[in-house]
């Protein structure tokens, strides 16, 4: 039987011989449960999982959690035991689906997401912990990145769990950091948003809520980014549920095409009109920058500016659904090859 290592560290939590590796044979749930008792004591206490094989069976995961040193955290003058949990079991979810997003883990958006998400299986949250707006495919390749856990709560018989980590990296980053550390296993599908504000056409270059479904397509997970019209932070996206859990749906159970991923759009329209399949529009950026004098001289800038689509009559952009009240669905991948200019730069160069 293999074993999860949870590794937590404190200055002021040892283990008898000066490390504080605690290791046990468990799913992420218990370390998570494990864990959570541990900053009661000490809330500055992290950890971090190192594998995830568990034994299985007929009817779920038997989950066993003990400690195989002495492990104790200093409360006052004299070192107190943490209690061991033992013969735990759980009821094995069907799907595990990650979240991230570019407006950080205290955004209105996540978490709505995550808890329409509960209703279809386990939720995995990693996000920024604070806007990463505009951050496309950048990643922290100049500086560490480290990672915060902020809660766990248990599932039930209708209800997946939810787990979420605040990470100090790019949305990115934060897909790449969950993938690689933090996950228990591979997810069935990969979700960025709920985004205050749309990502329609070309701006989706720029989006790091599509940067999240990218990473997931490169890792061949079934992915999508969501977002909205409603911009402010206190915004209410159940008015978008029934469409977010009709494609999820429908992504889980057909998958999607190697290579491809999904950008929807959903305005800030009730009734909604329907939904719409749309290529991606076209357009361009127009005074981008706000021009501003600095008290102790020069200039500084602030990006701004307005958007305007190339033919605003194009029925099949993603921009004219959207801007018509309808739910704008528009499949994405990653080969950015032009083929056609390809072949004729072949017969010119070659």
């Amino acid at each position: 039987m293999s074993e999860a290592s949870v590794v937590g560290w404190d200055t002021r939590a040892r283990t008898r011989n000066n490390r504080t590796r605690i290791c046990c044979v468990a799913n992420y749930t218990i370390s998570q449960f494990f864990f959570q008792q541990c900053r009661k004591e000490r809330p500055s206490f992290e950890l971090r999982c190192k594998g995830s094989a568990f034994p299985e069976t007929d009817k779920g995961f038997w989950i066993f959690f003990s400690l195989k040193e002495h492990f104790s955290l200093f409360g006052g003058e004299k070192p107190r035991e943490i209690r061991t949990f033992v013969g735990r079991k759980l009821k094995k979810m069907d799907k595990l689906i990650f979240i991230s997003n570019d407006d950080g883990f205290e955004a209105e958006g996540i978490r709505q997401l995550a808890e329409m998400m509960r209703e279809l299986g386990d939720v995995f949250v990693v996000a920024p912990d604070g806007g990463r707006s505009g951050a496309s495919m950048s990643i922290s390749s100049h500086s560490p990145v480290r990672n915060t856990f902020i809660c766990h709560e248990e599932g039930n018989e209708t209800r997946g769990s939810l787990t979420m980590w605040a990470c100090t990296g790019t949305p990115n980053d934060c897909t790449k950091m969950a993938f690689e550390k933090l996950l228990p296993r591979r997810p069935d599908l990969v979700l960025g948003g709920i985004n205050h504000g749309d990502n329609c056409a070309v701006n989706a270059h720029y989006s790091g809520t599509m940067s999240i479904a990218l990473e997931g397509c490169i890792k061949h997970v079934p992915s999508i980014a969501f977002s909205s019209g409603r911009t402010a932070e206190d915004a209410d996206f159940t008015y978008m549920k029934e469409y977010v859990m009709r494609i999820v749906k429908m992504v889980l159970k057909e998958g999607l095409p190697f290579e491809v991923c999904l950008n929807v759009n959903v305005p800030d329209e009730v009734p909604l009109k329907g939904l719409k399949i749309c290529k991606m529009g076209m357009g361009d950026w127009h005074e981008e920058w706000q021009e501003r004098s600095h008290p102790r001289g020069g200039k500084y800038y602030w990006i701004a500016g307005y958007y305007a689509p190339y033919d605003k009559h194009d029925e099949e952009s993603d921009t004219w659904a959207y801007e018509h009240g309808y739910v704008a669905v528009t499949p994405l991948q990653l080969d950015m090859t032009a083929y056609a200019t390809m072949k004729k730069l072949s017969g010119l160069m070659v």
